[in-house]
């Protein structure tokens, strides 16, 4: 299974999407057709897959993060984390970028996110004084941003970009300082 992940990977960072279908994916990963299909139905099935995978590093090396920041600054260690795992691999976050909001749109998929959020949001009730509801409201608005920075990064396709993190970094402080100061 990780050896299908990692061919649909390598697909779409080299080929992008016009290339992305289950016979190229088995081919990459050197099993058959029929192998493919015991673990995902269609090639749809083997990019949720895929966007599940790269959104949980995410997820983990930014909870991580955040959980090792113990004073103020938590918040910011947490999206510089996060961005460093998406610039791994710039072209697959790239590709990658336009199929997740539609992908883990389902209500299922809440599981996945729900771990950084509340970390998250604690950070932010702890590193700026606010209340809880507020706190809830900001972490909510937190990875709005981020996520429509990678997505506009993404569109150029400047994922990789060293100044992105410092772009992100700094809506995402000049916005909890702005509104947690007034």
């Amino acid at each position: 299974m990780d050896a299908i992940l990692e061919a649909a990977a390598r697909l779409l960072e080299q080929q992008k999407f016009h290339a992305f279908s289950t016979n190229a994916i088995a081919a990459l990963a050197g099993v058959s057709t029929g192998s493919l299909y015991q673990y995902y139905p269609d090639k749809e099935a083997v990019l949720r897959a895929l966007v599940i995978r790269e959104m949980q590093g995410r997820v983990h090396h930014a909870v991580e993060a955040m959980r090792q920041h113990t004073g103020p600054g938590a918040v910011m260690a947490g999206v510089a984390a996060a961005l460093a795992h998406a610039q791994e691999r710039p072209a697959l976050t790239t590709q990658l970028a336009f199929a997740e909001p539609m992908i883990l749109a389902a209500p299922h998929d809440s599981a996945l996110t729900k771990g950084l959020f509340v970390v998250l949001q604690q950070a932010i009730q702890r590193d700026h004084g606010v209340s809880a509801q507020l706190a809830t409201d900001l972490a909510h608005d937190v990875l709005g941003i981020c996520k429509g920075m990678l997505l506009s990064a993404a569109a150029r396709n400047s994922v990789s970009s060293a100044d992105l993190a410092k772009k992100i970094s700094v809506a995402v402080g000049s916005y909890l300082n702005a509104i947690t100061k007034s």
